[in-house]
């Protein structure tokens, strides 16, 4: 994209504009370095209009030694340098961070559209873990052992997967070997996903893995509630069974010797939505 195009352009996940070298430009530096890449109208205010400045080649090298010494692990742009409507603007290239998070005085930001995001120490791990390529529930469990994991559960999973031929798991093979295969086990240690999926008490490693679930009567009045446990397959299960037992059903004789159950809301469509909730909770966030 030429400069004019930049120019003209709003401000994005990919493009900011800065007046001047300040922190608030280096923010966006560790910003764009931490999401992916983009460039920086330095010299140009958020309208968009040039700033009235002193802008030399000095200045922007200093600025790049600035943000090397700043940003940790070091960031260091390539830049242009432009004269447009008598003034010098500075285009820099900041490059997608290899491996991120790159941070300023501890503290981590991405870009969110136009702005600079401040990330949590949840957000700071979950980055971490997407730069090496592993979520956090590859991640294993030090104290983790295999008598934590329920055989018997791996053996039902794996006799309902060799049933629909999706996996190239034995009943007859070693606990060890199943969960290697299906990347459960990393160098003989449990993942945080084996515990969630097979484990004989999930919540003892993962104590947040857990659903509340509740029928209201009203913002307030509360009918019926549940704590559920147990393995995420428990889980659906059981929160299944809860939604089930507060819906109503209809049986309609509509001519056939079975009279045909018809409930408030299509069983298969809640049962997907609750599973893709289950299965897609982000479990690195305790208040997910």
């Amino acid at each position: 994209m030429i400069l004019v195009d930049l120019l003209n352009s709003p401000e994005s996940s990919h493009l900011a504009r800065c007046a001047h070298g300040d922190d608030e430009c280096i923010k966006t530096v560790c910003a764009l370095a931490n999401t992916e890449g983009g460039h920086i109208l330095l010299g140009v205010s958020a309208n968009g209009s040039l700033i009235e400045n002193n802008l030399e080649t000095q200045n922007i090298i200093q600025f790049i030694q600035r943000l090397g010494e700043t940003i940790q692990p070091a960031i260091i742009p390539d830049y242009e340098i432009h004269e447009t409507e008598g003034k010098t603007i500075a285009l820099l290239h900041v490059p997608e961070a290899p491996l991120k998070p790159v941070m300023i005085a501890g503290k981590c930001y991405r870009r969110a559209g136009s702005t600079n995001v401040l990330l949590s120490l949840t957000e700071i791990a979950q980055l971490h873990f997407q730069s090496l390529g592993r979520s956090w529930d590859a991640m294993v469990r030090e104290e983790a052992r295999l008598e934590d994991i329920d055989a018997d559960k791996v053996k039902r999973f794996v006799e309902l997967t060799m049933q629909k031929r999706r996996r190239n798991l034995e009943t007859s093979a070693p606990l060890a070997e199943n969960l290697e295969k299906m990347a459960l086990l990393q160098h003989g240690k449990i993942t945080i996903a084996a515990l969630l999926l097979f484990g004989k008490n999930p919540q003892a490693f993962v104590s947040h893995a857990r659903i509340k679930a509740g029928r209201f009567k009203s913002e307030t009045v509360i009918v019926d509630e549940q704590e559920i446990t147990g393995t995420l397959f428990e889980q659906i299960e059981q929160a299944f069974a809860f939604i089930q037992k507060h819906l109503t059903v209809k049986l309609v004789i509509s001519g056939h010797l079975q009279r045909e159950e018809v409930w408030d809301y299509p069983l298969p469509a809640l049962r997907e939505g609750l599973i893709n909730a289950i299965c897609h909770r982000d479990y690195a966030a305790p208040m997910a």
